[in-house]
């Protein structure tokens, strides 16, 4: 599958597809490239051919061969211009495999070319945690528009009004019966809202809500939620109905990130509790591990930045750490691979239906070797 020339948003990359996908040699070439300025295609270029200086260095001239293939192979995907909004480029090539797939994506990437036995997807995993959607519902007494915001983009998902006469003429209902009138219409009003609000929640993986508008009426919808829909507000703030998307998206990340981090922390405070109790946890590569190939981990937690050398075999799917494999498989005696252990584990993880959660900083995640787990049971 190629593009078909438009944007992908980064949470439409089907990572749990590609997690299943892996081969018994080192046949995988992902590439990260950034594509928004008139320099990076001449960056690119030179990033490329000194990489594979260095992959000739490493590999047998067989597997070199198969690599500078793989490259001209890719080699269209990799010059066009970008397209409007376009900021960087994720392509997994395979030959053996017969995979070629590339994401136009409206976010800025490091460069990155990576040779392994699957596609390399932690750098894709940590920058889907970085911009992971959330929703704003803007609402005033006469109006509401949901609106999701994902990859940098904003989405209107829906929108909502009604009619109220504001002033009481003379000669009609009493004011008394006239404003309860109207406050019983606000009430059904923002009801449908919640209703919405409920559909608008089931279908995406949000970050949380944020609930915006002037006046009362979105502290009334807030006070109308059910619990489940007011654990996922974040904010209720002051903002105009007719806010452009630029300004929702900047003040937006802003209050996302602060709660993202929050939770994080909250995240490692249950852990490191865990801990200490002998509960449901483990920690370290190898704990981690075992407990992912049980299925038994709730949430993975991963420190960002942190590296942790291994071995792999394809064959049997023995996963070890430690930077100096054996001649063989120590299980089934098949030829081993050295791999990104963490990549291996963030694989493993959506593989068996964890949780994963990427950690900014955490001196506690440092003591523990960067990587945890809260187990299921």
């Amino acid at each position: 599958m190629i593009d078909d020339g438009s944007l992908t948003l980064l949470w439409d990359i089907d990572v749990r597809r590609l997690s299943d996908i892996y081969d018994t040699r080192d046949t995988f070439l992902t590439l990260y490239l950034p594509v928004g300025s008139s320099s990076d295609a001449r960056r690119n270029d030179t990033f490329i051919e000194k990489r594979l200086r260095t992959m000739r260095k490493v590999l047998g001239k067989e597997m070199y061969e198969e690599v500078r293939s793989n490259i001209e192979r890719v080699r269209d995907l990799i010059g066009p211009d970008p397209i409007e909004g376009e900021k960087g480029r994720i392509i997994f090539s395979s030959l053996s495999m017969d995979l070629l797939e590339r994401y136009r994506v409206p976010v800025s990437i490091d460069r990155k070319l990576v040779l392994d036995t699957s596609p390399y997807l932690l750098p894709l995993a940590i920058l889907r945690d970085d911009i992971l959607p959330y929703g704003v519902v803007m609402v005033d007494s006469r109006s509401s528009k949901l609106v999701l915001v994902r990859s940098g983009t904003c989405e209107s998902i829906d929108s909502s009004s009604i009619d109220l006469m504001n002033k009481h003429k003379m000669g009609g209902m009493s004011q008394r019966r006239f404003q309860r009138l109207r406050e019983g219409a606000i009430g059904n009003f923002l009801k449908g809202v919640t209703d919405d609000m409920e559909s608008f929640t089931s279908q995406d993986r949000l970050r949380g809500i944020i609930i915006a508008g002037p006046g009362e009426a979105k502290k009334q919808l807030f006070d109308m939620l059910p619990p489940h829909l007011k654990d996922m507000v974040i904010s209720v703030m002051d903002w105009d109905m007719d806010m452009p998307c630029g300004e929702i998206i900047e003040s937006g990340e802003e209050i996302s990130k602060a709660h993202e981090m929050e939770w994080g922390k909250e995240l490692v405070d249950e852990l490191r509790s865990d801990i200490l109790r002998g509960e449901s946890a483990a920690f370290g590569p190898a704990d981690v591990r075992k407990a992912l190939e049980k299925g038994k981990v709730r949430d993975l937690l991963i420190l960002k930045g942190t590296k942790v050398p291994g071995w792999l075999c394809e064959s049997c799917q023995n996963l070890k750490k430690g930077k100096s494999p054996p001649s063989k498989c120590p299980r089934c005696g098949s030829p081993l691979t050295q791999v990104d252990f963490i990549e291996e584990l963030y694989e493993l993880a959506q593989r068996t239906g964890a949780h994963i959660d990427f950690i900014d900083s955490s001196p506690f995640m440092e003591s523990i070797g960067g990587i945890g787990a809260i187990l299921r049971y």
